[in-house]
Formats: C-alpha cells, sequence, structure tokens
C-alpha cells in the first residue's frame, strides 16, 4: 500500500473527530459574548458545563416526549396501557415503525432545512485533496454524518431507549437503543448526503434557496407530527397515516430493529438483527454507488460559484417599484429586495411562524376546527401576537447577524447606525402588524362582535408588535455577533430564549382579570424596550472590535434590575423571618423592607464600585441645601395633591374599608410601624432605585419631561391599584425635584413629606368620618 494513501479508518476517524469538536465548540460559542475572541485560550469549564447542562435537558425533554408518545400510541391501539417486559401487537408495532420511520425522515428534513445548501459545508471539493482514496473519503463521511447527527441522536435514541424498556431491557436498554439507533442513523447520513450533494451539483444557488424554504415547511410539519403522539390530541393524526402504509413497513429497516428489540427469544433476536445489517447494507451499497454517479464527472458544480441568475422582467419590475417608493427608507428598500430575493429566509420568516404555533394549537386541543379558531377572541390575540413575535425574532432580532462581514459599512453611511437599526425595527414592526390586522379581519368576519374586550385584545396586540420589535433589535445588538465565522455562532441561543421569554410574560397581559393589570404589562414592556435600546445604543460604536467595550455608566436597565431585585429579597426576607399562619406583623413587614432595602443597595453600590461606574447618583453634595428646598416645595405639593386625592375618595365613599382601619390606630395592619416604614425607609430605598436608577437611565435617552413620566409611571404601577394616581403624582414630583439639585436626598424628601401626611390624613379621628 502506498504510504502517502492514509487508510479508511483513519480517515474516518479523523473526519469524525473534527465534525464533533466542531460541533463542540459551536455548542460552547452559543451563550458566549463577543470579548471570548480575546484569545484562544482553553474552554472554561463553565463553558462546558452549561453546554452538557443544555445538552442534558434537551435529551431528557426528548426523551420524556418518546415515552409519552409510545404510551399513548399503546393506549391508543391495544385500548390499555402497555406493560413493561409484554410483546407489541402487530398492529402497534406497524404503527410504532411508522413512527420510527417518520423520525428518521425529519431528521433528514430538519438537518437539511437548518444548513445553507448553496453555502459548502466540508464540502466534497476539499475533501478530495486529502491523502485517501474516493471511496474512503465517502464511506467517512457517512460515518462522521451518522456519529455526529445531534437530531437524530436526541430524537431517534430516545425513542429506542423507551422501546427497549418497554421491551424489558430495563437499565441495558440505553446501550441496547443505541446498538439499535446506530444504523438507522447511518441511512439518514445517507440519505442526506445524496440530497444535499445532489442539489448542490444540479442547481443553481437561486433555485436551492427556493428548495430549502420548502425542505423547512416539509420538516417543521413532519416534526411536528412525529411528537404528536406525546400531545394530547396528537395521537390520531399518526394513526390516520399508519392506516395508509402498507404492512411491509415491519419488513424495513425501523420495523426490524423494532421486532430485533422486542423479540421473544435471543435466536429470534439475532435473526431479524442480521435481517437489519443485511438490509442497511445493501442501502448504503445502493446509495454509495447513486453518490459515485453524481461525482461521476468531478466535485465541483458549474452553478455552486455562481452569484446568481439574472433577474427576470417581472422580478426587476417589482425590484424597481420597491427601489421607487417614497414611503420607505433606502435601508428598508434594501431589507425588501433582499427578502424578496431570498425565497428561504422569507418563508422562515413569515411563513413558518404561522405554521408552528397553527401546530401547537391543533396538537395541544385548542381547535377542533377552523371555524373554532376565529369563535375566540382572547386565543386569537394570543395566537397572533405569538406568530408575530416568532416571525420578529426570525427577522428583527438578526438584523445585525444577517449583515455578516459587511456590518462596517453599515458605518459608512451619511446616517448613525441607531437610525439604521430603528429603519430596521419599523420595517419589520409593519411587515409583522399584518398577522394581527388578518386575524382581527377574519376574527370580524366570522361573526364575532366588536365590544370593548375585542377593541382592547386588539389594542394590546398592536402595541406589542412594534414594541417587541425594538426589543428584538436591541437584543440582537448584543445576542448576536455578525462576524463569527461560523453563521451558527452568530445568534447566541441564550438571548433567543430571553427574547421569547419576555414575549411569554406580554402574552400574560391577555389574561389579566382587570384592564389595570394589563396596562401594567403593556407600561414594562415599553420601558423594557427603552432600556434595552439605550444598551444597545451604547453597545453601537464597538460592534466593529472584538475586545473593545462601552464604558460601565447608569443605565434603565440597571435600575429595572435593581427593582426587580428589591421586591425579590423583600418575598425571601419575609418567608425567612416569619413561617406562622396569618397575615405578618408590623415588625415584620418593616423589617423585610429594611432588609432588602440594603440588600439592594448594597449589591447595586457594590456593582458599580467594582465595574468602575461613572454617573453614580449621590446622596448628598454641595449643593444640599438648595435640594433640601427643592424637596420641601415639591413635597409639599404632592402632600397636597395626594390628601385632596383621598377626600375626594372619602366623598365618594370608596374609603370605607380604610377608614375602618384608621379608627382603630392599624393603618394597613402595620401599626406604629408605618410611620419609619413610609417616612424613613421607602425614601431612602425607593428614591435610590426609581430617580436615582431608573429617573437617571432615562434622562440619558429623553427630555425632562418625558423620562419624568415614564419613571413615574412605572413607580406607581408598583403600588396598589387605589393609590396609583396620587403616587404618579409623587413619582413626577420626585423626579422633578432631583433634576433641579441631581442629589438623591432631594426626591427623599419629597417621598418622605408625602407619606407623612397621606399617613397623617388617614389617622386623624375626622378622615373618613
Amino acid at each position: 500500500m502506498n504510504a502517502s494513501v492514509l487508510p479508511a479508518w483513519r480517515v474516518a476517524w479523523l473526519l469524525t473527530r473534527l465534525r464533533l469538536r466542531r460541533m463542540l465548540n459551536l455548542a460552547g460559542a452559543l451563550g458566549e459574548g463577543k470579548n471570548k475572541r480575546k484569545g484562544t485560550r482553553r474552554k472554561k469549564p463553565t463553558s462546558l458545563l452549561l453546554t452538557a447542562a443544555v445538552v442534558l435537558a434537551m435529551a431528557a425533554s426528548f426523551g420524556n416526549l418518546a415515552r409519552d408518545a409510545v404510551v399513548h400510541l399503546g393506549r391508543l391501539v391495544a385500548h390499555r396501557p402497555l406493560g413493561v417486559g409484554q410483546a407489541f401487537s402487530p398492529a402497534l408495532a406497524h404503527v410504532l415503525s411508522v413512527e420510527v420511520a417518520l423520525i428518521m425522515f425529519a431528521g433528514t428534513l430538519m438537518t437539511l432545512a437548518s444548513r445553507e445548501l448553496t453555502r459548502a459545508d466540508w464540502d466534497l471539493e476539499w475533501l478530495v485533496t486529502l491523502p485517501a482514496e474516493t471511496g474512503a473519503l465517502l464511506w467517512s463521511r457517512i460515518a462522521e454524518r451518522t456519529v455526529a447527527n445531534s437530531f437524530g441522536l436526541l430524537a431517534l435514541w430516545p425513542t429506542c431507549t423507551v422501546l427497549a424498556w418497554e421491551a424489558g431491557f430495563r437499565y441495558s436498554a440505553l446501550a441496547v437503543a443505541l446498538v439499535a439507533t446506530l444504523p438507522l442513523l447511518s441511512l439518514t447520513a445517507m440519505a442526506q448526503t445524496l440530497v444535499d450533494t445532489g442539489l448542490r451539483l444540479r442547481l443553481a444557488p437561486s433555485r436551492l434557496r427556493n428548495l430549502q424554504a420548502l425542505i423547512s415547511i416539509a420538516g417543521i410539519l413532519v416534526f411536528y407530527l412525529v411528537i404528536s403522539p406525546g400531545m394530547p390530541f396528537g395521537g390520531q393524526f399518526l394513526l390516520r397515516i399508519a392506516q395508509h402504509v402498507p404492512d411491509w413497513i415491519r419488513w424495513s429497516p425501523p420495523g426490524l430493529m423494532l421486532q430485533a428489540i422486542n423479540a421473544s427469544s435471543l435466536a429470534d433476536a439475532l435473526s431479524r438483527s442480521a435481517m437489519l445489517a443485511a438490509e442497511v447494507l445493501l442501502l448504503l451499497v445502493a446509495g454509495m454507488q447513486v453518490l459515485r454517479t453524481f461525482l461521476a464527472h468531478g466535485v465541483a458544480a458549474a452553478g455552486a460559484r455562481e452569484s446568481g441568475r439574472a433577474a427576470s422582467a417581472s422580478s426587476k419590475r417589482r425590484l424597481t417599484a420597491v427601489g421607487h417608493s417614497a414611503l420607505l427608507s433606502p435601508v428598508q428598500r434594501r431589507e425588501l429586495t433582499l427578502l424578496a430575493r431570498d425565497r428561504n429566509f422569507m418563508v422562515q420568516t413569515l411563513v413558518l411562524p404561522v405554521v408552528i404555533i397553527g401546530m401547537q394549537w391543533m396538537l395541544n386541543g385548542r381547535v377542533d376546527s377552523v371555524a373554532q379558531i376565529w369563535s375566540d377572541a382572547r386565543a386569537v390575540a394570543v395566537g397572533v401576537f405569538g406568530v408575530a413575535a416568532y416571525a420578529l425574532m426570525l427577522s428583527a432580532f438578526q438584523t445585525l447577524a444577517a449583515e455578516g462581514g459587511a456590518l462596517w459599512l453599515l458605518y459608512t453611511f451619511p446616517h448613525p447606525i441607531e437610525a439604521i437599526l430603528r429603519d430596521k425595527a419599523r420595517l419589520w414592526s409593519v411587515l409583522a402588524l399584518a398577522y394581527p390586522v388578518i386575524g382581527f379581519a377574519l376574527l370580524l368576519g366570522f361573526g364575532s362582535q366588536a365590544d370593548v374586550g375585542t377593541l382592547g385584545l386588539m389594542a394590546m396586540t398592536v402595541l406589542g408588535v412594534p414594541i417587541y420589535s425594538v426589543i428584538a433589535v436591541a437584543l440582537g445588538v448584543f445576542g448576536c455577533d455578525p462576524q463569527a465565522n461560523e453563521p451558527q455562532q452568530r445568534v447566541k441561543l441564550t438571548y433567543s430564549y430571553l427574547y421569547m421569554l419576555l414575549a411569554g410574560l406580554y402574552g400574560y397581559a391577555f389574561f389579566a382579570a382587570y384592564w389595570w393589570q394589563s396596562l401594567i404589562f403593556i407600561v414594562l414592556s415599553v420601558l423594557l424596550a427603552q432600556a434595552l435600546w439605550q444598551k444597545a445604543r451604547d453597545q453601537l460604536p464597538y460592534l466593529l472590535d472584538p475586545v473593545a467595550s462601552p464604558p460601565p455608566r447608569i443605565s434603565t436597565a440597571d435600575g429595572l434590575i435593581a427593582a426587580m431585585l428589591f421586591f425579590v429579597l423583600q418575598m425571601i426576607t419575609s418567608l425567612v423571618l416569619y413561617w406562622q399562619d396569618g397575615p405578618p406583623s408590623g415588625s415584620e413587614i418593616a423589617l423585610s423592607f429594611s432588609v432588602a432595602g440594603v440588600l439592594t443597595y448594597a449589591g447595586v453600590r457594590y456593582s458599580q464600585w467594582r465595574a468602575k461606574v461613572s454617573n453614580v447618583p449621590a446622596l448628598l453634595g454641595s449643593r444640599w441645601p438648595h435640594a433640601l428646598r427643592a424637596g420641601a416645595i415639591f413635597g409639599i405639593v404632592a402632600a397636597a395633591s395626594g390628601i385632596a386625592y383621598l377626600q375626594v375618595l372619602d366623598e365618594l365613599g370608596l374609603l370605607e374599608h380604610g377608614s375602618q382601619h384608621a379608627r382603630s390606630g392599624n393603618v394597613f395592619s402595620l401599626g406604629g410601624w408605618m410611620l419609619p416604614l413610609g417616612v424613613l425607609a421607602a425614601p431612602l430605598f425607593e428614591e435610590f432605585i426609581f430617580r436615582g436608577l431608573i429617573f437617571g437611565g432615562l434622562r440619558r435617552s429623553m427630555d425632562l419631561l418625558p423620562a419624568a413620566v415614564a419613571s413615574a409611571a412605572v413607580f406607581a404601577i408598583v403600588h396598589p391599584p387605589m393609590s396609583m394616581i396620587p403616587v404618579f403624582v409623587l413619582g413626577l414630583c420626585a423626579a422633578l425635584a432631583y433634576e433641579r439639585s441631581r442629589l438623591l436626598i432631594a426626591p427623599m424628601v419629597v417621598h418622605a413629606i408625602y407619606n407623612a401626611a397621606v399617613i397623617g390624613w388617614q389617622s386623624l379621628p375626622f378622615a373618613s368620618a
């Protein structure tokens, strides 16, 4: 043998190691920030542990879904629960064979859909340069794709493990399932290689993108069909399909694998395993012959390096019309042009969200017919907002990631990059608003009444789309790395999950019992969008530098985090301080409030000191007499408005419950602790958060009045609904006092005077009499 030619086993071992190492690096880099590109340091153990935790969580999720699917199918077919060690009936074996075959098909489609077919991925054009024979290269490629098939391992292996467990293998089921899975994965690897190699050699890039769009839709539909038996009302879909599949499916590789696992004797298991090995080997050899036929005239396709076909006359007219639209900015026209050219991106952005949300509705038993979809206005509102939010994650969230290496061009435009991102956010919000418009038009067209409730749901949906368009673009600034070498590394999954979590929280606004609760979600979402946009704007000048970062400054996001920490610590401290039944005493409430405030203040100050944050809010300074005077003036204004508000409520008879507490001397069940809590603790800690951090952060991006209104609004919504109006006025007065002095003592004095006046008025014998 020629010493310069590598043996087949070494080639397979080399390519498999490289593929697994590449997958590990991609998984570890998905949640890392751009500052991780400072050097070539070893991957941190925490990163490896995080990657392992994510993989184990996904495997556990698929395993639980596979178990539910197998158990549900057993009940539907056999009309009884499966028993461990019992042989599967022929009818159940038939259905399970169809399920396993569909998992293989879904794995092939999902792998092709997740990969850019127009971009070579370990293409044979450079693999043939290795010192190895062509046959060894082709077989090695099948081997490495078999072992490194992440979707197949996460979907097929757990299913085979559940089947082996039900067949009686118990704790050896995991190893038995792995042995049974590998032959099936080799077939999916061969199918995947035949499809992507054949398509690359025969189709131009433009047609490949169009075909990949169809593969994406087909992959999602087959994937939901695969997991449907594990959902409440999804098993019937698979049973209907299995009825039309011939019985020879039980003698195909999936069926033989199932027979080998569920064999009644060792001899029967060995014979079925031998038949499975023979069929798999025969199919692999046949596939290899087809692959050699594809590569008979070389491995380089004429169309693989084409820049694109000439645009047709109709497409030119469309692009010209878009280009001359006076309603769109140049950046927006460019985005629409790219969207029209890339059919795969268009389908994934605008069509896949509808398919995904619709399949979830159907398989979870939310709807039984199309007419039922439009009978519930709340379900329509949640559904269309979910579709719009998902579309924004696939479009607006990835505005910078889509730029890739051309990101630097945005810095050469005669407009700030922030203005360019605003144009993109506006464009994607308008496109995403098509879903609510169409959804509510169909809702009203099917006979639903346009009452106050429906109009309120429509308003929440329409408001939520532009809000989350801004959130998506802002998160995409520090959740994407356009300069990453691998496309999979450009979008960090951590921020994708964060965006979907935030969008899911907004969905609770549609189920709130009262209108003011929905208003709280809307106000918080608006403030969150502003805070994230401010963070993104700080990051924009440093996107092209892999190691630089913006100087640390106070931001609105810091205030939101501090507020959340403050309220969470209050709950935790309350649980630690008292365990008995019944309401807590005044001393316990005051103590938990104070402990939470001290811990929050200390934690924020320590983090600011460590990060060397500038413009930290100061309590006292050289202008403290002026601050006290401003605090006293605005405090009197706030106290007068609060007392007037209480007097109006008293005249309307809305303070009867409060007056009973006042006469008993137990205001708000705090007794004598109400005064020190309201006059000392609350002004000290709350003003540091809401004026020093939130208002101070807003003031960096807004004029005085909008910043004061926004900070006062978020301050008001964390108080009981009855007191929102006077607390909002208090927030305005405190913000104005802080603006005039830039010392925290001013808003603290405002807050103390207001609380003292309100508490004193409620404690008077004649109040609310």
